[in-house]
């Protein structure tokens, strides 16, 4: 993860996701929170609640935070960050 993508964590609402390298169905995209609401146009459906796993998108979704404008937390950022 570049600095870049650590400012981009820390602004109150970004719609655009700058990434070093491609994202191939299989991957991860890894973010603080996401909008609920939009996670219908995703799935094609409305997402139970707390029922997760079992989605067939192709393209794992990995929200560290929760629904809602919410930046990822610093000691989740720097541990992915470690292992970029």
């Amino acid at each position: 993860m570049s600095s870049f993508a650590g400012a981009a964590a820390s602004t109150a609402l970004v719609k655009v996701v700058v990434g070093a390298a491609v994202v191939v169905v299989g991957a991860a995209v890894v973010v603080g929170g996401f909008n609920y609401h939009d996670l219908k146009e995703v799935l094609g459906y409305t997402l139970g609640v707390a029922i997760t796993g079992s989605e067939d998108i192709g393209t794992s979704l990995i929200i560290t935070e929760g629904y809602g404008n919410i930046p990822m937390g610093t000691r989740s950022f720097n541990i992915l960050k470690k292992h970029d």
